[in-house]
């Protein structure tokens, strides 16, 4: 097993996810919703038409939305 230390100088590369799932601002929320429902993810990023992060949507804030429009 590693120590804190000896992971702390370790490259990030390795666990970073290459291709993640990702939604464009232009897509409707139920898509982002059953994405991260079905594939059970907390937080998906959202990019635009040149694959760049432009936000990211949380399930937190898909909840939020919910809220807001029941009121």
């Amino acid at each position: 097993m590693r120590k804190a230390g000896e992971l702390a100088s370790q490259p990030i590369a390795p666990y970073m996810i290459t291709d993640p799932l990702t939604v464009s601002p232009k897509d409707h929320v139920a898509l982002a919703a059953v994405i991260m429902i079905e594939r059970q993810i907390r937080r998906l990023p959202v990019v635009d038409e040149n694959r760049r992060l432009v936000g990211t949507v949380s399930r937190s804030d898909l909840c939020g939305a919910a809220l807001k429009a029941e009121r």
